[in-house]
């Protein structure tokens, strides 16, 4: 188990101003790499099942290249596009990403079944805030489904920072980001509120707003993982 540092609940106030500054520092390219991305996953999630299944394995990969590219920002270093694609040109980080890709795949169609879930889309993002399409629960479900939307980015919202960083093994780091996000409850529930209240006015502007958000997010998820892992 990583050593894991404990941090007030105001500090993913914090965490969202580290990532403001990580997009200040370089927002076309952010924004580039978000569009570019956004690209790939409209275009997986036309192909029937078998995209969303995709989508589910090769986002982890992506969010590394993220992460990576935050890392850079937060050393002073310039961003590139290709940042993007990290982890994906590295074999040493794209195959235990695409096995944690695989955990969050088969979590999900867990998740799916329990909720009776017709389509895998409600359920095959790991992003924070991605179980956050709560609208296609009865309101019977409603409560269940903010548990699991909870419960899901507690294993995950760590996880790919801890196999990018820490060359930690997928399931290990999926336990890591589980324990990190429970010892600092108060700051993760935190960050996830704020998230879901940005990302309702990211989508005002036919989702335009999350080209900004989106990288922001992930560079305060970097920032996250730097102040409680590191």
């Amino acid at each position: 188990m990583s050593s894991i540092r404990k941090v007030d609940a105001g500090q993913a106030l914090e965490w969202f101003k580290d990532g403001w500054k990580t997009f200040a520092i370089d927002k076309m390219d952010w924004v580039v790499m978000t569009l570019i991305l956004g690209l790939i996953i409209l275009a997986l999630a036309f192909i029937p099942w078998l995209g969303m299944l995709l989508i589910s394995l090769l986002l982890p990969i992506f969010q590394a290249g993220l992460l990576h590219a935050a890392r850079k920002a937060d050393k002073g270093v310039m961003v590139e596009i290709g940042d993007l694609f990290f982890a994906m040109n590295h074999a040493e980080k794209r195959t235990p990403l695409l096995i944690l890709g695989l955990v969050l795949l088969v979590l999900s169609v867990i998740v799916g079944l329990v909720m009776g879930t017709s389509s895998l889309s409600t359920v095959t993002t790991s992003t924070p805030g991605s179980y956050s399409d709560l609208s296609t629960l009865g309101s019977g479900n409603l409560i269940i489904g903010m548990l699991i939307f909870v419960f899901m980015n507690m294993l995950f919202f760590f996880a790919p920072a801890l196999v990018l960083f820490k060359n930690m093994p997928p399931i290990e780091a999926v336990k890591n980001s589980f324990v990190g996000s429970l010892q600092n409850m108060g700051a993760f529930l935190l960050f996830m509120l704020i998230y879901l209240v940005l990302s309702f006015i990211a989508a005002i502007p036919f989702g335009l707003g999350f080209l900004i958000l989106f990288p922001v997010v992930m560079g305060a998820a970097y920032s996250a993982y730097k102040n409680i892992f590191t």
